[in-house]
């Protein structure tokens, strides 16, 4: 019984470790509603919408860190390809680690829209957007977006 706890623990004490808006981030999952919008201890703003699980991802990226690794890293200079992009929090990350140019890569338009703004509204200007989807083939398909989620599939 007390794993439970201690994982709900620290996922609160993580919360308000991270965010600015932590309470507000806190009381925003507890009442199953999306997060628009989150800051960063540091004041990196992140804004997402209802369909973007911005909360859970922004967390991966910045809290749990499960994108750096002793042997893969982001060096000053660095160019950077964010396939999947989804708000450009990974995008966003890549600079604040040093990368000197983003390009991102995201299918859902509303998703583009908010990468933009997100990179803009945190005074990073050295990247391009591309709103498609990524294969190993070239063409076009259908492309599932899912009503509430934050992924699409070509299955």
């Amino acid at each position: 019984m007390r794993a439970p706890i201690i994982g709900k623990l620290q996922y609160v004490l993580g919360t308000l470790a991270s965010y600015q808006n932590g309470f507000d981030l806190l009381y925003k999952t507890f009442k199953k509603q999306p997060v628009r919008k989150l800051v960063l201890r540091d004041g990196t703003k992140v804004y997402g919408n209802e369909n973007s699980l911005l909360h859970e991802v922004a967390d991966e990226v910045f809290t749990k860190l499960v994108y750096t690794d002793p042997n893969v890293f982001i060096e000053d200079g660095d160019v950077v390809v964010d396939i999947g992009a989804n708000v450009g929090v990974f995008s966003l990350f890549a600079f604040k680690e040093g990368a000197k140019r983003v390009y991102a890569y995201e299918p859902i338009v509303e998703h583009v829209v908010l990468i933009r703004k997100n990179l803009r509204e945190n005074s990073f200007d050295a990247f391009e957007v591309v709103n498609c989807a990524v294969a190993r083939k070239k063409g076009a398909r259908a492309f599932d977006t899912k009503e509430k989620d934050a992924h699409g599939s070509f299955f």
